[in-house]
C-alpha cells in the first residue's frame, strides 16, 4: 500500500472509495456511457452513498446523513422501478420519458 494511504483511517478510506464512485457514476452519465435507465446507474449511487454512509461513523455529519439516506432511498426505487418493468418492446413504447 502506497505509504500516504497507510496514513488514512479505514474508515476514511471507504469513504474515499463512495466519493469516487460518485465522480466514476456522474462521469459515466455525462458521457453518455449509462443513462438514468440502466439499473447499473442506480447500483453505483447505491454503492457510492452507502460506502459514504459507513464513513460517517469515523466522522459523524447530520447534513451527509441525510444525503446519503436520501440516496440510498432514491437508488433502492430506481432499481425496484426498473426491475419492475415489462420487457416487452410494445410495454417499453408505453413507458416514454416526460419531454
Amino acid at each position: 500500500m502506497p505509504e500516504t494511504f497507510a496514513l488514512v483511517p479505514p474508515l476514511q478510506l471507504i469513504g474515499l472509495l463512495g466519493a469516487m464512485t460518485y465522480i466514476a457514476t456522474y462521469f459515466l452519465l455525462t458521457a453518455r456511457i449509462l443513462t438514468s435507465e440502466h439499473v447499473v446507474y442506480f447500483v453505483l449511487n447505491l454503492m457510492a452513498s452507502s460506502l459514504v454512509l459507513i464513513s460517517l461513523a469515523d466522522a459523524f455529519n447530520v447534513a451527509s446523513l441525510l444525503i446519503q439516506v436520501f440516496w440510498i432511498l432514491a437508488s433502492i426505487v430506481g432499481v425496484t422501478v426498473r426491475l419492475a418493468r415489462p420487457k416487452s418492446p410494445a410495454a417499453r413504447d408505453r413507458l416514454r420519458p416526460i419531454r
